[in-house]
């Protein structure tokens, strides 16, 4: 093989481990940090600086939207096998099913041992899907 074709051989192969070793690297960390309230609330230090997406229901009474210098803020409670964490959203998006009871999935940081600070919301209605219900077909 000559040098020239060695050299672009090598460049090629780390090039495409870079590549390989970037997506791999970002997919895992997706897909590993999906969690429930109760897994992240008993070891919150293991999550530390971690993006989340937790898993739990809205706790009865404690959703809270005021107006403050014209941007929503969010807060509420989320529950899962007895643990809960209070969760925190500045502005974005919160659906019209995130209600007491529903289950949501909020992704974003923890910012102390039982809180969170989110920046996607989103939740399910299971009522819409249930058969035999009012208009069911």
């Amino acid at each position: 093989m000559t040098r020239s074709r060695i050299v672009k051989v090598l460049v090629t192969v780390v090039l495409v481990g870079s590549a390989v070793s970037l997506l791999a690297m970002s997919g895992s960390e997706a897909s590993a940090l999906y969690k429930h309230v109760d897994e992240v609330a008993m070891k919150p230090s293991d999550f530390e600086g971690k993006l989340l997406k937790i898993h739990g229901h809205i706790v009865p009474g404690t959703i809270r939207k005021p107006i403050v210098d014209q941007q929503t803020h969010y807060h509420f409670d989320l529950e899962w096998k007895g643990q809960v964490i209070s969760v925190s959203q500045v502005g974005g998006e919160f659906p019209d099913t995130a209600k007491d009871n529903s289950e949501v999935v909020a992704t974003g940081r923890l910012t102390g041992p039982n809180t969170f600070a989110s920046t996607e919301l989103s939740a399910k209605c299971a009522s819409k899907y249930k058969q035999g219900g009012a208009g069911g077909m």
